[in-house]
């Protein structure tokens, strides 16, 4: 069993997961199924980039129940360090038919009204933005996602609807990175 601190503000919350065996085959959380299925049937589509594990997660659901998803395979929501990385995600989305037209819920979110934006990983704040023209534009938008109406760049949006067109990207949380 491996523990995950998510801190917010001076509050933190402790949350226990347990992890499957990788060498199963199975990824966490709902809809379990062998890794070997074919890729446009995977809910689940792991990836490697820049020493980083990438799980791009077919399945719309809210900010928040995406960030629990990754947490259930022991990652964060993905943390966007620079250009290269954003070229990196934007390429595999738009190389992959069941990748594409969707938006992609990212770690960076607000806690406040005040237009500071933290990562998940870490509690820092970006050191490389990407957001569309006009973002962020509304202080009731605490999540972000890639847009992908606006080339995957960054909108920020309420956290707790799941929009019909947006999935997740969970990465390994290292905090050096």
């Amino acid at each position: 069993m491996k523990i995950f601190m998510l801190i917010v503000g001076t509050l933190a919350v402790v949350r226990c997961v347990t992890l499957e065996d990788p060498e199963s085959g199975l990824i966490g959380g709902e809809g379990q199924q062998p890794a070997t299925a074919p890729e446009a049937e995977q809910l689940y589509i792991r990836m490697t980039y820049g020493g980083s594990d990438y799980v791009f997660v077919r399945q719309q659901m809210s900010w928040q129940k995406a960030e629990g998803n990754c947490l259930k395979l022991g990652m964060r929501l993905v943390k966007i360090d620079d250009f290269n990385e954003r070229n990196w995600l934007r390429s595999v989305i738009e190389s992959r038919p069941n990748l594409q037209k969707r938006h992609y819920w990212i770690g960076l979110h607000s806690l406040t009204y005040s237009y500071q934006f933290f990562w998940t990983c870490g509690f820092q704040q970006p050191k490389y933005l990407s957001w569309a023209s006009g973002e962020p534009n509304s202080e009731d938008d605490f999540c972000v996602h890639l847009d992908h109406g606006r080339n995957y760049d960054w909108n920020n949006e309420r956290c707790h609807v799941p929009l019909a067109t947006t999935f997740s990207i969970c990465e390994t949380c290292t905090l050096s990175k």
